[in-house]
């Protein structure tokens, strides 16, 4: 049996961390790729739980900002070691947690697609060559992006979604609360007739509960995403990903005066804000070029989105 420093700190989260702390599937790979990044960043295989302490975690930090990883990518090794540090002086495994820096990660503007670049994304889906198990790949694609877009759930939800989780004569969906993040409530959106329609087309030929089944890895799946997105001629890059989508979708219906924290289920708006682009989003209507007196202006301004009485 190893003794505790001498375990891999996958091993930990595999077998300690992932089944106290109830983290999800999505989570899990995320926490995974990053160690297995740290270890690289040591010329090693692994990284273990005697790694843990400020002189080897800071060299793994900088080493990464060295060879260019972003600085969110910097930010979430850094805080992914930490976690796993203070879990496991928690349980009285280690003595104490390490101090190290955290990097700064300045705040970017969330990236949604435009209406255009939309209509491109929807004909890519639609000229999906090839099947993905039974259903065609463009059945496959077309009923993901929608589900995406008027659901704005993450893409891990969306992959543990079940035939049984929607029902096709309301046009609800509900994610249930084991598949969201934070485990806590499920989720109900109703869906539009044309995407109930593509969502009957894939299940005639469904072989699995599972909505959007597949019978490959998720990577592989990514890897294809990218594949579209290339035959739409739109970027590819880690700002255009799955996520992406759950920011489209609660952008425009925030831009049309919609509530995000409602849509995306955030207990702080603050938090909801940060998933629009404020180039397309309806965040605020009365900006102070809106309000403020103009020469000539014999009368105050008419709010924006105001009726008329």
């Amino acid at each position: 049996m190893s003794t505790p420093r001498s375990r891999s700190l996958i091993d930990v989260l595999e077998k300690d961390y992932v089944p106290v702390r109830g983290i999800v599937a999505g989570t899990e790979n995320r926490y995974r790729h990053t160690l297995e990044v740290c270890a690289r960043m040591l010329g090693r295989k692994r990284i273990g739980v005697k790694h843990l302490n400020a002189k080897v975690c800071g060299t793994i930090l900088r080493r990464m900002e060295a060879k260019g990883y972003a600085p969110a990518t910097v930010y979430l090794a850094a805080s992914t070691l930490l976690s796993l540090a203070k879990f496991l002086h928690d349980e009285g495994q280690i003595e104490k947690v390490p101090h190290f820096r955290l990097p700064v990660v300045p705040e970017q503007s969330p990236v949604a697609w435009s209406y255009e670049e939309l209509a491109r994304l929807n004909r890519a889906c639609s000229q999906a060559r090839h099947y993905i198990g039974r259903v065609r790949s463009n059945v496959f694609w077309s009923a993901l992006h929608q589900v995406a877009f008027e659901t704005a759930c993450r893409i891990n939800e969306l992959m543990q979604l079940e035939w049984t989780d929607i029902d096709f004569q309301t046009r609800i969906v509900i994610f249930r609360a084991e598949t969201r993040k934070g485990q806590r409530a499920p989720h109900p959106e109703k869906l539009s007739p044309e995407t109930i329609e593509t969502l009957l087309k894939m299940k005639k030929h469904a072989t699995h509960n599972v909505v959007f089944w597949i019978p490959f890895t998720f990577r592989t799946l990514q890897k294809r995403y990218v594949r579209l997105l290339k035959m739409a001629k739109l970027p590819a890059d880690r700002d255009h990903g799955f996520h992406c989508l759950r920011r489209t979708g609660v952008t425009w219906f925030s831009h049309f005066g919609g509530m995000a924290q409602d849509m995306l289920g955030h207990a702080d708006p603050k938090t909801a804000k940060r998933y629009l682009d404020p180039r397309f989003a309806f965040v605020n209507p009365d900006r102070p070029c809106d309000i403020v007196p103009k020469p000539g202006m014999a009368q105050e301004p008419l709010r924006v989105g105001a009726g008329s009485g």
